[in-house]
């Protein structure tokens, strides 16, 4: 992001506006980026905030039970890691910027319940209006769309006009 506003106009790019993006473990990395810019603790100082953030079924809550098994997987050998730490959804502020999640309802890989928890804390906070939570499902006519695009990729299912509409507000 640092790089992006101080050299980004030589290439094109607009230092006015970055949002950090990303799918699976990027999309975890990205709420990261715009959640806990601010959070005071030393691994994420100096992290500017960025203009918004899109996760893409990231994991958003490694204090959920079904996480145990994730964090014993990643930790050092002898050590257990911080899952609240790395919990994008423990650093919720009002200074955060908007974000946009989008999830797919049948993915097996990173539960929905990550992207419904991002409802829950936003809207416990007070700050509902500030993300966007997308549940690929269905079309815009309400018919469910192909299980494919339902699955851990749901870019294929994105509600467009949802999407568009966040960026535009930027």
């Amino acid at each position: 992001m640092r790089w992006v506003r101080e050299q980004g106009p030589a290439y094109g790019l607009d230092p006015g506006l970055v949002v950090v993006a990303g799918h699976s473990a990027g999309g975890t990395l990205a709420a990261m980026a715009g959640l806990a810019w601010n959070s005071g603790r030393p691994e994420f100082a100096g992290i500017p905030r960025p203009d918004g953030w899109v996760s893409m079924a990231g994991w958003l809550n490694f204090d959920a039970r079904d996480m145990a098994a994730v964090i014993d997987a990643i930790s050092p050998p002898g050590s257990r890691l911080d899952a609240h730490g790395l919990s994008p959804l423990s650093w919720v502020d009002a200074a955060d910027p908007p974000g946009y999640v989008a999830h797919g309802a049948l993915d097996s890989v990173v539960d929905v319940a990550h992207a419904r928890a991002a409802e829950f804390v936003f809207g416990l906070h007070g700050l509902a209006p500030k993300v966007r939570v997308d549940i690929v499902d269905v079309d815009a006519a309400g018919r469910p769309l192909d299980p494919a695009a339902r699955w851990h990729v749901p870019g294929r299912g994105v509600d467009l006009t949802a999407f568009n509409t966040f960026m535009d507000a930027l």
